[in-house]
């Protein structure tokens, strides 16, 4: 994921890469045992959240979100600052999640 991220920050014109850390995983579901009916246990569901700081322009943010909404990975929303530096200059820092049944969140 950390790739994929990165990548569309070099493909996007006027959007220059500042960090992108990964934040520690947070569970939101224990893992449950089967039911006394039988019921399949349920797994664990870990929440899995990447700070990304860009510096860009409006517009070259604008474009980058985009980018980021058309991916197949289902990323939620859980904060954007911007900030403007020097007009037009920005630095932005968006927190993007994910959610899986496994700690480890692979390729970050």
């Amino acid at each position: 994921m950390r790739a994929v991220l990165e990548a569309l920050v070099a493909e996007q014109e006027g959007v220059t890469l500042v960090r992108l850390e990964q934040l520690p995983p947070e569970q939101l579901v224990a893992p449950q045992s089967p039911g006394e009916d039988g019921e399949a246990p349920l797994p664990p569901i870990y929440r899995h959240t990447v700070r990304l700081v860009v510096r860009a322009s409006y517009r070259a943010v604008t474009a980058y979100l985009q980018s980021v909404e058309s991916l197949d990975w289902q990323f939620n929303w859980q904060s954007m600052t911007y900030q403007v530096e020097t007009y037009p200059q920005a630095r932005v820092t968006l927190e993007l999640s994910t959610l899986s049944g496994y700690e480890a969140w692979i390729g970050v």
